[in-house]
């Protein structure tokens, strides 16, 4: 009995705390998503319930445009796995919230994630031309590196070569559906 008695006290105890810690999530859900929809002012709404963290910090710094290239990295990454964001608004939030690096010496290796998520989202939503497009910028960019450093180069080689290949695939499926 004695037992029992010890879990009961311990539910009645961490209920409070388990149920904050879902209010929290629930808060970070909605401030992504008005994020994604451009709707700042509703995510600063939800923003300033939360306990300061990381990722509330880089919610925060999108949601005042005081973000990096590494922000919008960490955010699209964590809102891939929670948020239910049509492909649309993740195209514009990019396009909207992408810096163009201005380094001349450095490759942006988050510039290039974001924009190779970008091109993956236009492809899922056959916007075929469009990724094109990025796919062609993105080679592009990471072109102007030649030297540097030459891990960040590999991996942004890597991600633009995994960006092509999706590209192709695709491009033969649907030619393959014309003929």
């Amino acid at each position: 009995m004695n037992f029992i008695h010890s879990i009961f006290f311990f539910l009645l105890f961490c209920t409070p705390f388990f149920s904050f810690s879902q209010g929290n999530w629930d808060n970070i859900l909605e401030a992504e998503e008005f994020i994604y929809k451009n709707e700042m002012d509703s995510a600063r709404f939800y923003l300033k319930e939360l306990e300061r963290d990381e990722y509330v910090d880089v919610l925060n710094r999108i949601v005042s445009s005081n973000h990096s290239n590494h922000d919008l990295w960490l955010f699209i990454q964590a809102s891939l796995e929670s948020t239910l964001v049509d492909e649309e608004n993740q195209i514009k939030f990019i396009n909207n919230k992408i810096h163009l690096p201005s380094s001349e010496n450095k490759i942006d290796i988050d510039y290039v994630r974001v924009r190779s998520e970008e091109h993956i989202f236009l492809v899922n939503s056959n916007l075929l031309e469009e990724a094109g497009i990025v796919l062609k910028e993105l080679k592009q960019y990471v072109s102007r590196y030649k030297g540097g450093n030459l891990t960040e180069l590999k991996n942004a080689q890597y991600l633009i070569n995994h960006s092509d290949i999706i590209y192709f695939v695709i491009q033969r499926e649907i030619e393959k559906g014309e003929k």
